[in-house]
């Protein structure tokens, strides 16, 4: 239902197409319809002629009506709109249709936006513990965090009693959770929040993502999960490329599992273990870079990308594993989760940019070929006949001109 409104609100969000249609019809009306008057005027007071002279003043009136442009070309962004519907990203605005066309940079989170976010245990290593006291404390600790990690650990578990007999949970973003579970204080998380805590712990070197334990103040031990970086994830970078879009990764992960990804994918500039605060600075300086042709694009799909994903020019979420809050503050949400959708979504908004384009300069040539026309008294009596076709025609062609687009394929 929150989709669905997001979609019926965007055409409330103008592109500039369209407030440049709005004002232009504001200058151009009045200045044509004074051309048809001072036109019947100085015929029929030259000629005497004046039943032809009012004929070719009106002639010029209905021809220069500008209905072929306001009517299609806002259809034309809102046939935009619909083509990303069907290919599964909602797009909450047409005014976001102009910003994806200019987009220079994408940076893009690693969890669940380039991989799956299907994590899976796959080790589990112990400190002094037992395996049931250690994974006793990481699901306290798990039991009521949203985060992918924390969902896989859960998964196959039941943590619903767990869950509800903690005290003081307090989630840290890009750290990890703390919680009190049986008089026994918890944490869960990266090596870092542990040594913030004045825990010791080392961080371990291997392939994938460790989760720590500590519990009173104790490091107990850790467990490794893995991710699968997305099928289409390389074709992404690579189809981004060609446009000349360049691409970052930001990830919180340790330094060596976000290089593994970024070579998995393509991408050549990757920066590891970093807080949602460091994204976000990230994003910020490159926006103090550039110029109002190359704007920027984040991709993430958790509460952690929130921040990065408001401040860049444009937001991508994952709505489909994404948060809420993601969700609700991105400018173009991506259901299927599919990154390749972040390509498509830029594609439909350079054919809906050029069908409007086209729209305004064809209508505007035909109509003031027509006017010349009738100005210098070529069309004699089928004036207003082609003035007819050249107003009602038009405007009938070019709307069908914008709904194709609904049609349209994305190569």
């Amino acid at each position: 239902s929150k989709i669905l409104e997001l979609v019926q609100s965007s055409g409330e969000r103008k592109a500039k197409a369209e407030k440049f249609i709005t004002k232009f019809a504001r200058v151009y009306t009045p200045s044509v319809f004074g051309v048809g008057v001072v036109y019947t005027l100085l015929y029929g007071l030259i000629s005497k002629a004046w039943t032809q002279a009012i004929f070719g003043g009106l002639a010029i009136l209905v021809v220069s009506c500008p209905c072929a442009i306001v009517i299609s070309v806002p259809l034309a962004f809102f046939a935009g709109i619909g083509l990303a519907s069907k290919r599964g990203v909602v797009i909450k605005g047409a005014n976001y249709l102009d910003s994806l066309c200019k987009i220079g940079t994408v940076f893009l989170d690693k969890t669940g936006t380039l991989t799956y976010g299907n994590f899976e245990v796959a080790e589990v290593v112990t400190k002094g513990v037992s395996e049931k006291e250690f994974m006793e404390a990481l699901l306290a600790a798990e039991s009521r965090s949203d985060h992918p990690i924390a969902k896989a650990i859960c998964l196959h578990q039941n943590v619903s009693k767990i869950a509800l007999n903690q005290k003081k949970y307090t989630e840290f973003a890009g750290l990890g959770v703390s919680t009190e579970y049986n008089g026994h204080t918890i944490l869960a998380g990266n090596v870092d929040l542990l040594l913030n805590n004045k825990i010791k712990a080392e961080e371990v070197d291997v392939s994938g993502t460790a989760v720590y334990v500590a519990k009173d103040k104790k490091f107990i031990g850790y467990v490794v999960l893995k991710d699968v970086v997305r099928d289409k994830a390389k074709i992404l970078i690579k189809k981004l490329s060609d446009l000349g879009i360049k691409t970052v990764l930001l990830s919180g992960d340790k330094l060596s599992t976000v290089k593994e990804v970024a070579e998995a994918v393509g991408i050549q500039e990757y920066h590891a273990k970093l807080l949602p605060q460091d994204k976000t600075k990230f994003v910020e300086e490159a926006i103090a870079k550039r110029d109002s042709k190359h704007l920027i694009a984040f991709a993430g799909d958790g509460i952690n990308d929130t921040p990065s994903i408001i401040r860049s020019d444009v937001g991508f979420a994952m709505g489909g594993i994404g948060s809420d809050m993601a969700v609700e503050n991105a400018d173009v949400v991506i259901m299927q989760d599919h990154p390749l959708k972040i390509y498509d979504s830029i594609q439909i908004a350079k054919k809906t940019k050029r069908v409007a384009i086209f729209n305004i300069v064809f209508s505007l040539l035909i109509k003031l070929t027509v006017i010349t026309l009738i100005l210098f008294g070529l069309l004699g009596e089928a004036s207003m006949l082609v003035a007819i076709l050249a107003d009602t025609g038009l405007t009938v062609l070019m709307t069908l001109n914008s709904l194709l687009l609904i049609y349209r394929k994305i190569d």
